[in-house]
């Protein structure tokens, strides 16, 4: 049997959890079992029957932390351990979003989100250590950053396959480019839903994705009633959720209520009420909460910036700023059924690209060219 390792630097919930359980489940098609290797996981083997549509199998292996270093470092470091621990795999998946440490491997396959070298070193910072001088990434990055260039590199949009092309000067015509998956089978038709007068955010309670914004926004519409979703895997997250509940109970502000660590039925029932979806996190690799929402006839109002603006296409449901954001919100407030509904026509045509069965078809057949 081929060995194989994917490998992160912390397993938790999120979008790239899902597109390793479907990388997984394509790899256990071919008869494979692979290793997720990080320095922490946040599931244990029970999970696989549940975080995925199929049961998927895999082998869990933690590295252990005291060998991590600090901050940025932790994403050079392990990839500096798979460097060398790539003779034992047949394949080695990177999904570390960095290709810094990476000097000898021939056998990797570089699945980038988004490049942590452009996160924090460029115009595209808005990483948790921005408040670091720049020049202090650009020197640490500066000596790892010439990775072996002959491994195949996949981008998750047209955003990320520029900023992956600027980060480690590699051509445009040689980074693959395959949209995450979406199970678009279980999309909804709108028609079916009750709606309420109600936005839904999704995501990390996280500084990136920036609810406190979503808060401020909501102050000023105050018929709107918002759902902030979000989970908190780790202290920054917990410290950043109580930051959003202290704003609301400082302003009192009776229009938001806050979702935390919400399973995903009642993520789904959500959805279901909602009019609208908003994202205002900058510069945002793809965007899964995004085709979710649209998929439960959620009009999407998001950051004119990153994947989600890819998704979404249309000016009329892009913002540049919060004021911005009000103004859109209340324009599409006002629109009739009808045009609503055309609206959602649209965008639903539109994310037809995403849909599952794409992914493992094009996933599966590149995981054959590079195991043969």
């Amino acid at each position: 049997m081929k060995k194989v390792a994917i490998y992160q630097n912390t397993i938790s919930r999120g979008g790239r959890i899902r597109v390793i359980a479907y990388m997984t489940e394509c790899l256990n098609e071919l008869g494979i079992v692979p290793d997720w290797i990080s320095f922490r996981n946040g599931f244990d083997n029970s999970d696989l029957e549940s975080m995925h549509s199929v049961p998927i199998n895999a082998n869990f292996k933690i590295i252990d932390s005291f060998n991590k270093g600090l901050g940025e470092y932790k994403y050079i470091k392990l990839n500096k351990i798979m460097d060398q621990m790539s003779p034992n795999y047949d394949l080695v998946i990177n999904s570390n979003n960095s290709l810094s440490g990476i000097k000898q491997g021939q056998n990797f396959l570089h699945f980038i989100y988004f490049p942590r070298e452009a996160r924090v070193i460029s115009d595209f910072n808005n990483s948790v250590y921005n408040k670091i001088p720049n020049w202090f990434f650009r020197i640490m990055y500066s000596n790892y950053s010439t990775p072996n260039k002959k491994n195949p590199l996949i981008a998750i949009s047209a955003f990320t396959k520029k900023a992956i092309s600027i980060a480690y000067n590699i051509p445009h015509n040689n980074i693959d480019l395959i949209y995450p998956p979406v199970p678009l089978d279980s999309m909804n038709n709108s028609d079916e839903f009750n709606k309420e007068n109600s936005i839904i955010s999704i995501g990390r309670f996280d500084p990136n994705k920036n609810q406190i914004s979503q808060i401020k926004i909501a102050q000023n519409i105050p018929s709107l009633l918002f759902y902030v979703c979000g989970f908190t895997p780790n202290k920054q997250s917990e410290k950043y959720f109580e930051s959003c509940k202290a704003l609301i109970e400082k302003n009192n502000i009776s229009n938001v209520k806050l979702v935390r660590n919400a399973e995903s039925r009642e993520l789904d029932k959500l959805l279901k009420l909602s009019k609208f979806f908003i994202h205002t996190m900058h510069d945002e690799p793809f965007g899964l909460g995004t085709v979710e929402a649209i998929m439960h006839g959620c009009l999407p109002i998001v950051h004119n910036s990153g994947g989600s603006a890819e998704i979404v296409g249309k000016k009329q449901l892009l913002f540049n700023d919060s004021n911005d954001a009000i103004l859109k919100i209340t324009e599409l407030k006002n629109l009739d059924a009808e045009d609503i509904n055309l609206i959602l026509e649209n965008l639903n045509e539109r994310i037809k690209q995403f849909d599952e069965s794409i992914f493992k078809s094009v996933f599966t057949l590149k995981l054959k060219q590079l195991l043969n």
